[in-house]
């Protein structure tokens, strides 16, 4: 008789955890996808205006599962940028605008999910310049837009200097990331991204080598149907090109998402600056930059 309570008892306790851990962990959480899995296409926009200028970017993105686990990723960005041109003292300003072409980027990572909580990935990626200045290495002379360098500008500068490599001039990069999602509970997400890149000048005007650091942090609560929102934390430092002796730029980024596990998908966020020199964001002239994201997922 004591030997039935025990097993009875035993088979009661089990059950119980076995509930509680159906509860806690749908079924369907041992087998979820991160960011960094699957396949996807689709568009990001990014929009910075002031009282003098807009800017608005954009770029064509995917990311291709090529053999389980390894994945390629694809990046052609644009920029437009409509300015007011200052005449100074007596002298007659103007409009002007430009369009330009960014830097290509080509790359592949790993990302695996090891659990029901814990999901990671690393990779690289080289970005192509298509523009030199002046005297290139190994080249002849090719004049410098100045325009364009311009409208490449404004673009870097309204992602707070994140994702640098897409429009600098002059340079070509290659770079390493990598991170890890994490699955804190039913619906609530979070993601940390570390990149490292290397700029190799290819023009006799460019400064030097140099290296640039990146780091970001999500938070995302999500409902299983793909509705949700969150915060980014991001910092940019750029060891070779300090500005007024500053060399890490950081920003916030509120944003609301829907993101199923497949089909339509839409990011929409606020991107504002923290410190100097492009912050903080809703002072005068600083950056505060719509950003947006819609494709689709397979």
């Amino acid at each position: 008789m004591v030997g039935y309570r025990r097993r009875a008892a035993a088979a009661l306790i089990a059950a119980a955890l076995a509930l509680t851990s159906a509860v806690a962990w749908p079924e369907e959480a041992a087998v979820w996808k991160q960011r960094a899995e699957g396949n996807r296409a689709g568009a990001e926009l990014d929009w910075w205006s002031t009282g003098r200028s807009s800017s608005l970017s954009w770029a064509v993105t995917a990311q291709l599962e090529v053999i389980e686990h390894l994945h390629f990723t694809l990046d052609i960005p644009f920029t437009y940028l409509d300015w007011e041109i200052d005449g100074g003292s007596g002298g007659s300003g103007g409009e002007n605008s430009q369009f330009a072409f960014g830097n290509p980027t080509l790359g592949l990572h790993w990302a695996k999910v090891l659990d029901k909580m814990l999901g990671y990935f690393y990779g690289g990626f080289v970005s192509a310049p298509t523009q030199v200045g002046e005297s290139p290495i190994g080249a002849d002379e090719i004049a410098f837009d100045a325009t364009t360098h311009t409208a490449r500008r404004f673009a870097i500068q309204s992602r707070a200097f994140l994702n640098y490599n897409r429009f600098f001039s002059e340079y070509a990069f290659a770079g390493a990331h990598g991170g890890v999602e994490l699955r804190l509970g039913p619906g609530l997400y979070s993601r940390m991204d570390i990149t490292m890149i290397i700029a190799i000048p290819l023009s006799r005007t460019a400064p030097g080598s140099g290296f640039m650091l990146q780091a970001l942090g999500e938070l995302e609560g999500r409902a299983d149907f793909g509705l949700g929102a969150g915060g980014r934390f991001q910092a940019a430092l750029y060891e070779y090109e300090p500005i007024d002796d500053d060399i890490v730029q950081t920003a916030l980024e509120p944003y609301v998402v829907y993101w199923p596990d497949r089909g339509f998908y839409a990011r929409v966020g606020f991107l504002v600056a923290l410190d100097n020199v492009l912050g903080p964001g809703f002072d005068k002239d600083k950056v505060r930059t719509v950003t947006t994201a819609l494709g689709g997922s397979w």
